[in-house]
């Protein structure tokens, strides 16, 4: 687990900070501690009479992120110039990445309050500028690579802040689906498409703005209204992905407090009726845009913990706190909300003795007010230490038996006990190969998982089951077994390299797996140009085609012994961060006379407004006996 930011920036910076220029007058300033301002990683504010505001963050670590939500025409970075902070950072506006800044001069005389880099031309709508760093001078070289952000300005327009779907400030009825995408604001979004469904947030200010997803799958009609005026039917529906759209604005709104819901009402014709909540932005121009200051007091700072832990923090606010969030996330895991509390003093206990022995965690606050203002806490990092249990679970793996043959879709099964508590089992297949299949752990019991073997080669393969309790001891079995599908009970199954499989026409590809088996056998066979054909002569009957469903395949028709060509659309719309639907049977003929037979399969033309590239695939024929 990473360590709080190390302090590295030279002490003689802090005695020049007051070399001061004056910022651009075209632009609206907004210091680095704003409420619109988000930071990532490991970030110092450091004092100095000399900077804007009086302060600066600065960080030197590798993938350390700013975040500033703005409307307007463009955004300035202003930072420090000096020899003695070289980093460099990746800048990026609403997801592109535009350039590499680097905040440094060679001169001897530091220059505060600089103007870092400029991006203008920009639409008059909502903004998203990024910071990334790299953790160098843009030459591999680490030493004196941090970067310092003071300020920015932005041009002809004014701060926003985004609330994200996930924030408790929103309030949502019905059944909504949690959806990771890296593409989206903060890596997920929240869809319904249950009729009546509502998102509610209360808010002050005088600008609000809907970022949701435009894509073919979002097909969903809303009705948005703020204070009981209504938009009317709304939708983001895109037959292109569109990735944090923004759905729906009001910039006209007096300042104050507001109110406004969301609620699905429809959808488009022939259109899957999702609605996506990304975020919501807001202006925070309004009559109290201070948000509060808080740090965590308990545990300390690099602790362990054991038993049943107290989270405690301090927060202030110039006119109240309404409540403190506490959030932990594991080493290499996602971030968790773990309760809040909304008096001082504000604590919240947690019992660890589930928890494995030796877990690292880092774990901060965010205080809000009346405002929806927040601000969170500098991190903490604790670990979890339970002594004196050294005893190894008990493992048995019970199904398949060592040595067996096995085919289709087998049940990996273990029974696992320990004298405290199971963490997890994991079963692993061919751990010694480099195409191995590592499961998700099961952490609680029947320890069970069903596994396709159509997915893995003929022959033999090791299979390895890992117990782990809470202090960490695990125990480990393995078997072997000898996969055969050659033969199947009733079917056999023909891979898209079988002899017997022709492609012909237009261009066709073969799509192989990498490191992770997606495949039957290996790899499926594509193509995009209509017309081009699959053939094939096989003896049963019935015929199974296996393909794949996802939102760029495309549509064919297959043929039996010449018959009527029969549709067949393998085109799904997934949700954003869903992944497709791999080998799965995307058609089955009638029963046929047993006999010989002929199968022909073409690509047709997708429908509008789908993209005309759209990809039929062919993984596998299975031949009915």
């Amino acid at each position: 687990m990473p360590k709080l930011f190390r302090w590295s920036f030279p002490l003689f910076v802090l005695a020049c900070l007051g070399l001061a220029t004056p910022s651009h007058a075209d632009f609206v300033r907004i210091e680095e501690n704003h409420v619109s301002v988000r930071y990532e990683g490991d970030w110092r504010t450091v004092s100095g009479a000399g900077v804007s505001g009086g302060t600066v963050r600065v960080s030197n670590a590798a993938g350390a992120r700013v975040h500033v939500f703005f409307r307007g025409t463009g955004i300035s970075l202003i930072g420090y110039r000096c020899n003695c902070a070289i980093g460099t950072a990746w800048m990026s506006v609403d997801g592109t990445r535009r350039t590499l800044v680097q905040g440094w001069t060679p001169s001897s005389s530091p220059e505060a309050m600089s103007v870092i880099r400029t991006i203008d031309g920009l639409d008059s709508g909502t903004h998203v500028l990024t910071l990334e760093l790299t953790g160098n001078d843009g030459q591999g070289n680490t030493a004196n690579a941090s970067f310092v952000v003071d300020a920015f300005d932005i041009e002809n327009g004014r701060p926003m802040r985004r609330i994200e779907e996930n924030d408790p400030a929103i309030t949502f009825t019905g059944e909504w689906m949690d959806i990771d995408d890296p593409s989206v604001s903060a890596g997920s979004v929240l869809a319904t498409r249950e009729l009546g469904a509502t998102a509610t947030l209360r808010f002050s200010g005088n600008a609000l703005e809907w970022i949701g997803y435009g894509c073919p799958c979002t097909g969903g009609i809303v009705d948005i209204t703020v204070d009981g005026q209504s938009s009317g039917p709304l939708s983001n529906m895109s037959t292109i992905r569109q990735p944090q759209h923004a759905s729906f604005s009001t910039t006209t709104l007096p300042d104050g407090d507001h109110e406004m819901t969301l609620r699905v009402t429809g959808a488009n014709v022939d259109a899957p009726p999702w609605v996506v909540v990304d975020a919501l932005a807001i202006d925070v121009v309004a009559s109290d845009s201070a948000a509060p200051t808080v740090t965590m007091t308990a545990p300390a700072d690099n602790a362990s913990v054991t038993g049943v832990v107290t989270l405690e923090a301090a927060a202030q606010d110039n006119v109240g706190v309404t409540k403190v969030q506490f959030f932990a996330a594991p080493a290499g895991g996602s971030t968790v909300l773990l309760g809040e509390d909304t008096s001082a003093p504000f604590t919240l206990t947690r019992d660890t003795s589930t928890i494995a022995s030796g877990s690292q965690f880092r774990l901060w606050t965010r205080a809000w007010d009346g405002a929806n203002n927040y601000a969170q806490s500098p991190t903490i990092n604790v670990r979890v230490n339970h002594t004196g249990d050294t005893t190894p679970p008990v493992l048995t793996i019970t199904e398949p038996a060592d040595g067996s043959t096995v085919s289709g879709t087998i049940n990996l099964s273990a029974t696992a006990t320990d004298e405290n508590h199971i963490s997890s089992v994991r079963f692993v297949i061919d751990f010694l190969s480099f195409e191995y299949i590592m499961t998700a752990p099961i952490t609680e019991p029947p320890y069970t998982m069903r596994v396709d073997t159509l997915f893995l080669k003929d022959g033999l393969h090791r299979l390895e089951a890992t117990a782990r309790d809470v202090s960490g001891n695990t125990s480990t079995q393995e078997i072997r077994v000898t996969v055969d599908n050659s033969v199947q009970p009733n079917s056999v199954r023909v891979d898209d390299t079988h002899p017997a499989i022709s492609f012909n026409g237009g261009t066709w590809t073969r799509e192989t797996d990498g490191e992770a088996p997606r495949f039957h056998w290996d790899g499926a066979t594509y193509s995009s140009t209509v017309g081009a054909t699959v053939t094939g002569t096989f003896q049963g009957s019935g015929l199974r085609w296996h393909g794949f469903r996802c939102e760029f395949c495309g549509v064919a028709t297959i043929s039996i012994d010449g018959g009527p060509p029969q549709v067949v659309d393998t085109y799904y719309t997934n949700l954003p961060g869903q992944t497709v639907n791999l080998g799965t049977v995307v058609y089955s003929s009638p029963t046929l006379a047993s006999g010989t037979h002929t199968v022909t399969l073409t690509v047709q033309p997708s429908p509008s407004p789908r993209p005309a590239n759209h990809r039929v695939y062919v993984d596998a024929f299975e031949v009915l006996r």
